[in-house]
């Protein structure tokens, strides 16, 4: 092992980065786990140099593997070029899937919400697989279910993923959080009820929608319009 190390060193130095990381890699596999995670960071930096992606994510990936027995501090540093690797690289599933891990293990509240809604916006955005962002936005909701702004997001990946029903459900429920309270908000909020009931075909419902929020904001030009 000692002589595997100087070889890596050497070749490090010289600038011959690919020969530096196959011998980093080689190490990883008598190396205990005090050295694993920066042995693994070391070839990993060097196969990102030589844009080596798959060499790199074979390495950061078999390290995260191997994450329970790592200190937090290597476990977290191993997370965070993972992250780097799969964001640089567009790998977007992967990405989500670490960011989801992520928030899973979490016991902070606060971290936990951020670190789902991440994942979910990444489902939403990059891959646009609606039906999975909408079961993480509903994790982020169990962790703090009176977020209005995040009750709106669910009800917009809802109609994206075709499940109107429950995009226009989510929209009461924030009605419903108003308790009785009227803004120019709650306006808004009836209005997007009735154009979800448009989309679905129920003119009574949207009309009765665009009524609540006329008597809310009786001002609203395009509340007037539509009715």
């Amino acid at each position: 092992r000692p002589a595997l190390e100087a070889l890596a060193r050497l070749y490090e130095q010289e600038g011959q980065h690919a020969d530096a990381a196959e011998m980093y890699e080689q190490l990883l596999e008598e190396a205990g786990m005090d050295s694993y995670a920066r042995t693994a960071l070391n070839a990993g930096s060097l196969y990102r140099q030589v844009e080596d992606v798959e060499a790199l994510l074979r390495v950061l990936e078999g390290a995260l593997e191997k994450a329970e027995e790592m200190s937090a501090t290597d476990r977290t540093d191993v997370e965070e070029a993972l992250l780097a690797a799969y964001r640089d690289n567009e790998r977007w599933q992967a990405l989500a899937d670490l960011v989801f891990a992520q928030a899973e293990r979490s016991s902070d509240e606060d971290e936990k919400l951020v670190l789902y809604r991440r994942a979910a916006a990444l489902h939403a955005e990059r891959r646009e697989d609606f039906p999975r962002a909408a079961e993480i936005y509903e994790k982020a909701l169990a962790v703090k279910s009176e977020d209005r702004g995040l009750m709106m997001t669910l009800s917009d990946v809802y109609t994206s993923a075709g499940r109107l029903a429950d995009s226009i459900g989510m929209l009461e429920r924030i009605v419903e959080s108003y308790h009785g309270r009227r803004s120019k908000e709650l306006a808004e909020v009836h209005h997007r009820i009735a154009q979800a009931h448009l989309n679905g075909g129920d003119d009574l419902a949207a009309l009765s929608s665009l009524k609540s929020a006329r008597k809310i904001d009786p001002g609203s030009i395009g509340i007037q319009h539509q009715l």
